[in-house]
């Protein structure tokens, strides 16, 4: 009898083709410690799916501990996927103590990570461009946070509330950093910005935008007990110095405009703040920018400023102003 080897070819094509027809989009499928989620079927690529799902493929009793690796490849019924992105809520409040996040991720999504209080070490890799919001939020373990240059967008809140982060280094590549970012960082004490990103820039661990004519934070734990805001600064962020734990003395430069909400929020060991401003009504300020400050605290003013700093809303909140 003879074979036909043509016909043998085609039907085993076939046999592959509906095969891998049969995989849709949205099927899930854990391979090794993770759970993964189809995205694409041309090109072949999975998301990190949520670990803690009460689906048939999720059981709390595996949940997640210790160290993970997410790679940049995954095999599933004999092909091959590529990793592209780490899930909504993917490792929520999971015991895991450390991540490496692989080359192929691109988007690290919403609340991937949240809650995660024993996860201390966090490498990002290199090719991930969005850090949805609160992505890391409520990591509290964690101490150090290094931002790749591949990274664009770091959304709302990211990493709220990492109540141990000491340091933040941020890539080249970030153009937009969301609001919320810095909220409940007590003991940070530097960030520091690539000098090659062309809208951010920091300068003694303070971080700005680029021309350093706006303020957006200062770090709660950094050691000066004084600072001077740079001249070139016009804009203080709101809430960029809340709760600042050592800073005594504070120099304003002369040509800030417009102070933000909270900017000075319970700073309780300011003891003096130096104003450069020549005229405090010509500057914009919103609400409670003093608000909870050491109620000793002295502001100082230019001379031949006094009465304009006395009529002026919120400066005259101080129980001292004096002219220097």
């Amino acid at each position: 009898m003879k074979i036909n080897v043509n016909i043998i070819l085609l039907s085993l094509i076939l046999i592959n083709w509906s095969f891998v027809e049969g995989q849709n989009i949205g099927d899930e499928f854990k391979k090794g410690k993770l759970y993964y989620k189809i995205t694409s079927l041309s090109p072949r690529e999975v998301e990190v799916a949520s670990q803690r799902e009460t689906t048939p493929l999720g059981d709390d009793e595996e949940a997640l501990v210790g160290s993970i690796r997410i790679p940049e490849t995954v095999v599933f019924h004999h092909q091959v996927y590529t990793v592209k992105s780490i899930g909504v809520y993917a490792f929520s409040g999971l015991r895991i103590s450390s991540v490496i996040i692989g080359d192929s991720i691109i988007d690290i999504k919403k609340r991937a990570f949240v809650g995660c209080e024993y996860l201390d070490s966090i490498v990002i890799g290199g090719s991930v461009k969005n850090i949805e919001d609160h992505a890391f939020f409520d990591c509290s373990a964690v101490k150090t946070i290094v931002i790749p240059n591949s990274v664009t967008y770091i959304g709302e809140g990211v990493f709220g509330f990492c109540s141990n982060l000491r340091s933040l280094y941020i890539g080249s590549g970030v153009t937009y950093i969301g609001m919320s970012n810095f909220e409940a960082m007590y003991l940070l004490s530097s960030i520091n910005v690539s000098e090659n990103n062309t809208t951010y820039s920091s300068e003694e661990g303070v971080l700005f935008d680029k021309t350093k004519s706006i303020l957006f934070e200062y770090p709660r734990s950094k050691t000066s007990i004084s600072y001077t805001i740079p001249n070139s600064v016009k804009n203080i962020d709101g809430y960029s110095f809340a709760s600042c734990q050592n800073i005594e003395s504070l120099t304003i430069g002369s040509e800030v405009i417009n102070i933000g909400a909270y900017a000075f929020y319970q700073c309780q060991y300011l003891k003096t703040i130096i104003s450069l401003i020549e005229n405090p009504q010509l500057v914009d300020l919103e609400e409670r920018i003093f608000y909870q400050i050491n109620e000793k605290c002295v502001l100082k003013v230019p001379k031949g400023s006094l009465d304009a700093y006395k009529n002026s809303e919120k400066w005259n909140s101080f129980k001292v102003i004096e002219e220097y």
